[in-house]
């Protein structure tokens, strides 16, 4: 029995957030797991429309937040990201493994 959408798009995203921090890690890029949310009232986590992954790419903070083909941010995602790149950090939206590589490729061939 297939899925529902959002349960699909959930296990997707899951899936590209473990495989996007095994590749960094075997690129040797610092990087961690940021689980973000609200339980009982209670905000946890980096804040409403955190990214899932953290790295720092050559001095660089870098935010990736995983989106399953197709999958859209939030309003909270984007004022997320916004502070962050107002605060001179790196945001990426990543819809595949690959864009993160090419991501942190870039940062590492451009930062001085």
């Amino acid at each position: 029995m297939p899925c529902g959408e959002l349960k699909c798009a959930r296990t997707n995203e899951t899936r590209l957030v473990g495989a996007i921090l095994q590749t960094l890690a075997g690129m040797g890029v610092w990087r961690e797991r940021v689980n973000t949310g609200r339980r009982a009232g209670i905000t946890y986590g980096i804040g409403t429309g955190g990214p899932d992954i953290l790295c720092i790419v050559k001095g660089r903070a870098v935010a990736i937040e995983c989106k399953a083909v197709g999958g859209q941010m939030s309003a909270g995602q984007n004022a997320w990201a916004s502070r962050w790149v107002t605060a001179g950090g790196v945001y990426q939206i990543a819809y595949s493994v690959q864009q993160a590589i090419d991501t942190v490729m870039y940062l590492r061939e451009h930062q001085e």
